[in-house]
């Protein structure tokens, strides 16, 4: 499975620059996104071990990476509050196609006809229902080629993106004192380099869609998706339209076919050559058009977690001890302190049953509701390569003979002279006699 994920980053990485030769039908996007350890996201964080601070409760930041290979890598950091669950996942994915949608209009690239999204086998982020309907929508109106879910096996879900994971702990770890979220993505951006052909996007993401209320219009039911023994799991989900299963038998369901129904695929692991089991028929053409049709409309913000009365009460004792010396660290008062009332607030306002409104702006997810931008391929270069910039280092010199030729004998050098050598002493610390 670490192979054929290998080969997919590396299609994706091809398909993505300028003068690729991957055909268009064969682009492919690969999109690996996971969460990163709260424990490192204390805020404040490296603060010294003093009494008062020690006992102190201080909030644990989120942070979750999204690396789509050959374009950008984004790392975005949320507060305490907000769930880490399947519409954080949706909101990470949907705002970094619109970061890769922007980077490729600079390339002159399309958009890849295929998307894949590798994840970890947490059925909380990525294998539930709502993360399927959403990878359904992006076959149906994103992604002409389909969209493919997957994940590695228990104890192997290690992936590259871990490994970036480790440069930005590493990078935190060497930083002076940060209060607050700002501080966070300011370290990680002048700290950690970006990879090649990559662009490193850090940002604070303020609130996420309530994509399972979006997707409710599709009336889907998904069982035995997330099975509770291994042997059962499959690793691989594949939403295609019904138009490219021509050669595959499609389960009966007695539904008018249509060429944009979005039929689900599914296979024990990346690297089985069988299907699991027999295609089915997983939303209708009809039903995708009524949940796209709600895009026009505003979204409503998913709820985030309440915070008690007695943790109310401790994050304001934390405020009192970080104002005053020999702490001084204002930023980081202000920063709990409107924090913890914008929390309250929004509790209150979910009492009354209305709509949590966002304090701050968030993005809009263009790619995901409208599509990708309409570009070109960028024009086959007409000029000559300058092989000087191409090739830097001087070419040796191979000579080809004819038949019969022998290269002229190279005329022996005289031996060099033996250098004359200072007599080792006998033993450590005595004289020569």
């Amino acid at each position: 499975d670490r192979r054929v994920m290998s080969r997919k980053s590396l299609l994706s990485a091809e398909c993505t620059m300028p003068f690729s030769t991957v055909p268009e039908e064969q682009s492919e996007l690969a999109c690996l996104v996971d969460g990163m350890d709260n424990m490192k996201f204390y805020c404040p964080r490296n603060t010294t071990n003093a009494k008062d601070l020690a006992e102190a409760w201080r909030p644990k930041l989120h942070a979750i990476g999204c690396q789509i290979e050959g374009v950008v890598e984004c790392v975005y950091i949320m507060d305490a509050d907000q769930k880490k669950d399947s519409n954080t996942m949706c909101q990470v994915i949907a705002t970094s196609l619109d970061h890769a949608d922007r980077v490729l209009a600079k390339r002159g690239v399309k958009m890849p006809s295929a998307v894949t999204l590798h994840s970890d086998n947490c059925p909380r982020d990525m294998k539930n229902q709502i993360v399927a309907q959403f990878g359904a929508y992006l076959a149906a109106f994103v992604f002409p080629g389909g969209s493919t879910h997957t994940q590695q096996e228990v104890g192997h879900s290690h992936m590259p993106l871990d490994r970036r994971f480790g440069v930005i702990t590493s990078a935190l770890s060497r930083s002076d004192v940060l209060q607050d979220p700002d501080d966070f993505c300011n370290r990680i951006l002048e700290q950690v380099r970006p990879q090649v052909n990559m662009e490193l996007i850090v940002e604070r993401l303020p609130a996420v869609f309530d994509w399972k209320q979006y997707s409710d219009a599709l009336n889907i039911t998904m069982k035995g998706h997330a099975p509770t023994r291994e042997s059962d799991a499959k690793h691989v989900w594949k939403f295609v339209r019904r138009s490219a299963c021509t050669q595959v038998p499609v389960e009966d369901t007695g539904c008018i076919a249509h060429p944009r129904d979005i039929i689900f695929l599914t296979k024990d692991f990346m690297r089985s050559d069988e299907l699991a089991q027999t295609p089915v028929l997983f939303a209708t053409h009809d039903r995708l058009e009524i949940c796209k049709k709600q895009s026009v409309s505003p979204l409503q913000m998913a709820p985030r977690t309440r915070l008690s009365d007695e943790v109310v009460k401790e994050y304001r004792k934390t405020i009192e001890i970080l104002k005053k010396p020999p702490w001084n660290l204002t930023r980081a008062a202000s920063y709990l302190s409107t924090w913890v009332s914008e929390n309250r607030k929004a509790a209150i306002i979910d009492e009354k049953k209305k709509d949590i409104l966002v304090l701050k702006p968030l993005g809009h997810c263009r790619v995901f509701f409208n599509g990708p931008s309409e570009r070109t391929f960028a024009p086959k270069p007409t000029v000559e390569v300058d092989w000087k910039e191409f090739a830097p280092r001087t070419l040796s010199q191979i000579r080809v003979l004819g038949p019969g030729v022998r290269p002229k004998a190279v005329a022996a050098r005289p031996p060099a002279r033996p250098l004359a050598r200072k007599p080792k002493a006998k033993a450590m610390g005595l004289r020569q006699p």
